[in-house]
């Protein structure tokens, strides 16, 4: 491991395989790592291009502005194929119908077995 993450801070391997998950589900929480200087991603395969654009979209106040700036961003990615998702992690829970309360969250615990209850 120490070798590997030697390897992504010096942006010195040709081929990073790995895996990463978002704190919560926003747009700039996943364009974040391809910032150049603190981005996960961003010595590997950011830009300038990039890091203005995710600059621009963080500040951006109007909601259908930010969203097409993101989209560009994605399209950079797309044009680029500087990164290439093998898959994203699924949760699935499974209750009988007279179990109330289940819902699934987006981090951990995935379960909030406190609100659970059966219907009597």
């Amino acid at each position: 491991m120490p070798e590997y993450l030697g390897a992504h801070a010096r942006a010195t391997a040709d081929l990073y395989i790995g895996r990463w998950n978002a704190d919560y589900p926003d747009a700039d929480t996943f364009a974040s790592i391809f910032q150049s200087d603190t981005g996960f991603l961003g010595r590997v395969c950011g830009s300038p291009e990039m890091d203005r654009l995710i600059a621009r979209a963080r500040t951006e106040s109007i909601p259908s502005v930010r969203h097409a700036l993101y989209r560009e961003l994605e399209e950079t990615l797309a044009r680029e194929a500087v990164i290439l998702p093998l898959f994203h992690e699924q949760a699935y829970r499974f209750g009988r119908p007279e179990i109330e309360g289940l819902s699934l969250g987006l981090g951990f615990p995935t379960v909030a077995m406190e609100e659970l209850r059966v219907r009597s």
